[in-house]
């Protein structure tokens, strides 16, 4: 991208200019002031969008840079670098699960562990590290392990090119089977002197210690992105919130360490993601509808209408008393996806999150809304069951050691399951259960939908109480701040919260 390849240049440029070669100082100044240019905040860079290489590239690489080169010859840089550095220091352990598992995110998956290498990196700083050290090395190890003891992960006895094992359709073009060595980036802790913290602490579970079985939030305003840590299930999740195009290493509403990422399903039931099918007469037919609009001619493949797509890219709105807004816009063009778009609201429960959101489709359309996807491990099936209970429905999935519920309030016509084969990261088939909705009005009213969806990581059966987050809901048209179309939402424990889509298009951080 415009940017990753500039520390390629940086890192071998430097070494040629420490080591007596002639360079082009000019050259590599201007890629130091590139690279420094893109410190978004929060410790984040921007890369093509934000991923893990704002933590390997320019957080690991760059810190080592400026350790052996930058601090003597481009001290100023190496000071940008250090403090974005601390930045990133006070919210990476929430990205991982308690047992240090990573997440299955963003793009060049096979790299897999590289974002660990940030642990090591934390007691390369100039200043005592951020992050408690047992904490790093237990997060550091944890990754490490969540792969080397599985015996998929290897392929031809080197690590696959995939997550878990050999998925070829999660490998982007510019892989090759030397790629997934990437992964070794944490083993610099090996450059770490035998006095060093990160050896000499105790392993600890840091802030999981102190969670029981609530969860908390970490808001990274700057990448737009959120953290959720689960007690109750060891799960780490990432809330993305700045998404540029369709893509599930990217567009998922969720990513979850212990439930990877599903590919997308054109037949609907994508997990994790809204998945949207125009049934506007003209998009049925393949009539042009752009040119009322823009003036400029479209085609319009009546073909490719009839498949589900997912959100075409994601806006952040903020967070306020609790609530996670984003938009997820379902298509553009035309109208630069006015008309195409659904507000979201997150908010997070242990174990899970409602979702309380709001549809403003302006065209006869269908929807599904999918859980996480279970894979059946060594061909055995999920087991799900559902059942209606006075103004909800309740459909559950099972493995072992995994379950998903799916509870709908109001907003949907019905639950469902999807049994797909070659979309998940952990076995060649997985189950998916998802709601559907079709409206077919010429002009579809705005809707509030709310869903609960929940996950564990134990055997234990769903009780009641789990099964029954929300006492009562009430759908306002208009809300005490003026806006239109919001909700209250009070929980089984009594505490209420008030969803209004206020000014949301205003409070678009894209």
């Amino acid at each position: 991208t415009q940017n990753n390849w500039r520390i390629f240049n940086i890192v071998t440029l430097s070494f040629l200019k420490k080591y007596g070669y002639q360079i082009d100082d000019e050259l590599l100044k201007s890629h130091l002031l590139w690279v420094a240019s893109y410190h978004s905040g929060n410790g984040w860079y921007l890369e093509q969008t934000y991923n893990y290489y704002s933590i390997s590239l320019f957080i690991v690489y760059t810190t080592i840079w400026c350790r052996t080169f930058g601090d003597e010859y481009y001290p100023e840089i190496a000071e940008i670098i250090e403090k974005s550095a601390k930045k990133l220091m006070k919210s990476i352990t929430s990205f991982f699960g308690r047992d240090g598992y990573i997440n299955m995110w963003s793009r060049s998956i096979c790299y897999r562990t590289w974002v660990s290498g940030a642990f090591p990196v934390a007691f390369m700083l100039k200043e005592d590290p951020l992050i408690d050290a047992g904490f790093a090395r237990r997060l550091c190890a944890g990754s490490l392990l969540q792969f080397v003891t599985r015996e998929e992960f290897y392929h031809n006895e080197i690590p696959s090119l995939g997550f878990y094992g050999q998925k070829e359709y999660m490998v982007q073009n510019y892989s090759c089977p030397a790629s997934p060595f990437l992964m070794f980036l944490p083993f610099i802790c090996l450059a770490l002197p035998e006095n060093s913290p990160f050896w000499t602490a105790k392993e600890n579970e840091g802030f999981w210690e102190e969670l029981g079985e609530n969860s908390k939030i970490t808001v990274l305003k700057n990448p737009g992105l959120v953290l959720a840590n689960h007690g109750k299930s060891g799960a780490s999740e990432i809330i993305p919130g700045k998404v540029y195009y369709d893509d599930p290493n990217y567009s998922k509403l969720v990513y979850n360490t212990h439930f990877p990422w599903e590919d997308h399903n054109p037949a609907g039931g994508t997990s994790m993601e809204y998945s949207f099918r125009s049934w506007d007469p003209r998009d049925v037919r393949g009539d042009d509808i752009n040119f009322y609009l823009t003036g400029l001619k479209v085609d319009n493949n009546a073909e490719k209408n009839r498949a589900f797509s997912i959100s075409q890219s994601m806006v952040f709105n903020g967070v306020k008393n609790e609530v996670i807004y984003r938009q997820a816009i379902m298509r553009k063009p035309p109208n630069n996806g006015v008309g195409y778009i659904i507000d979201l609201a997150d908010i997070i429960i242990p174990g899970g999150v409602i979702r309380v959101d709001r549809t403003r489709l302006a065209f006869e359309h269908e929807l599904t809304l999918g859980h996480f996807g279970l894979p059946h491990i060594n061909g055995e099936k999920a087991v799900v069951n559902r059942f209606e209970e006075g103004n909800k429905q309740v459909i559950t999935a099972t493995i072992k050691g995994r379950r998903i519920a799916l509870i709908t309030y109001t907003g949907w016509d019905e639950l469902d399951s999807v049994v797909h084969k070659n979309r998940n990261a952990e076995a060649d088939e997985s189950t998916v259960v998802f709601a559907r909705k079709k409206r077919l009005a010429k002009n579809p009213a705005m809707e509030i939908m709310i869903t609960v969806m929940l996950h564990k990581t134990d055997d234990i059966e769903w009780t009641k109480e789990e099964l029954s987050p929300i006492k009562e809901f009430e759908i306002m048209d208009v809300t005490p701040v003026f806006s239109t179309m919001g909700a209250k939402i009070t929980l089984a424990d009594k505490k209420t919260y008030e969803v209004y889509f206020e000014e949301i298009d205003g409070n678009r951080r894209c």
